[in-house]
């Protein structure tokens, strides 16, 4: 009973703009998982919800592996303790963007016209509206991953400005972000670094025969080769689809385009609007930073930058996981799993305080 994890899928239309006083005009979906066990907090009571955003060309169901420990109740001797009144979790639930995994095959007939994809700022936007619909009610933690971080804090932006935010801390795992000031001071190595990336993934395969053929690849090839096997076959499972949708065992191709990926590391201002309401509001909402120790995508003058105390960024607490970098969670995801249990402790310590409106 103790390792069920029990998911509902569900697809949110995301209301893209007012259309005169009742209507509203819905282009996008957004593809979520939710997540509990059959021994979740019964619900309307005190315990966390916890919202998931995925990295770069990944997909919501790579959180699974850490989901399922992180769920799990105590089963025996060496089990994690169980988690206090304060920081039990009610429910989790995992978002791809609206160009990755699911949500890119819902949306795949506006995407064919879209070599860009969509932005990293509609992402945010489609987990605010998901919130105000659906969770206004919850205490909410949400948990980012990568490109997923710079998600996670814009949608703070997307409420209206007098809306209570029911979020109650963040997580912020392997970051991009840094500053404008950064970026401008370090221009040709940070458009250099972007270079690089964009090689890399325009070099990484995205076509297989078949799904067999798809995982025998990624056990043999970086990144995919040092990972968690639970994530290879998770990704070979969820990340990718059908190239035929009437062939569904002959070649498969990721769900995420790679010009959709690539167009992700070019968006600037939408990182350096989150770096801002960061500085803006640490004194009042704990930002908790996880980095990798192992500086082989964000280099660790960017890491340094993000929770810069000199810069105003006074964050809840800094973690940097050894033996890992910036795929920790595809690498070490029931490591992850503990340092997420000492967060939520924390977030647990401070429920006595005001709600926090931002």
């Amino acid at each position: 009973m103790s390792n069920i994890l029990l998911v509902d899928s569900v697809l949110f239309d995301v209301p893209s703009q007012a259309a005169g006083d009742s209507e509203t005009d819905f282009r996008f979906k957004m593809a979520a998982n939710r997540y509990c066990t059959p021994s979740a907090p019964e619900q309307g009571g005190p315990a966390l919800t916890l919202l998931f955003a995925h990295g770069n060309g990944l997909h919501k169901e790579y959180w699974e592996p850490t989901l399922q420990k992180l769920l799990a109740p105590p089963s025996g001797p060496g089990s994690p303790k169980r988690l206090s009144s304060g920081a039990k979790i009610r429910e989790a639930w995992a978002f791809d963007a609206l160009d990755h995994g699911d949500s890119a095959v819902a949306n795949s007939a506006i995407l064919e016209d879209m070599k860009d994809g969509v932005s990293v700022v509609e992402w945010a936007r489609a987990i605010a509206a998901f919130v105000q619909v659906h969770l206004m009610s919850h205490r909410i933690v949400l948990v980012g991953h990568s490109v997923g971080t710079v998600a996670i804090v814009y949608s703070m932006l997307c409420f209206p400005t007098d809306a209570h935010i029911p979020y109650e801390a963040m997580v912020i795992i392997e970051p991009p972000m840094h500053d404008k000031q950064l970026r401008d001071e370090n221009y040709a190595d940070r458009t250099g670094h972007i270079k690089l990336l964009t090689k890399a993934v325009a070099m990484q395969p995205s076509d297989f025969d078949t799904r067999e053929k798809a995982y025998e690849v990624m056990c043999k090839r970086m990144p995919w080769k040092i990972c968690d096997d639970r994530s290879r076959r998770l990704f070979v499972n969820n990340g990718m689809r059908p190239k035929d949708q009437s062939r569904p065992l002959g070649p498969v191709t990721t769900k995420c385009h790679k010009s959709h990926e690539i167009a992700k590391f070019h968006e600037w201002d939408p990182m350096f609007e989150a770096v801002d309401h960061i500085t803006k509001t640490c004194a009042r909402f704990p930002y908790h930073f996880i980095f990798g120790a192992v500086n082989d995508i964000v280099p660790r003058y960017v890491q340094d930058n993000a929770v810069s105390s000199e810069k105003g960024r006074n964050v809840a607490s800094v973690t940097r996981m050894p033996g890992t970098g910036h795929m920790l969670v595809q690498q070490r995801p029931d490591e992850l799993a503990d340092v997420l249990r000492e967060i939520l402790e924390r977030t647990a310590l401070s429920a006595s305080l005001p709600t926090h409106r931002l």
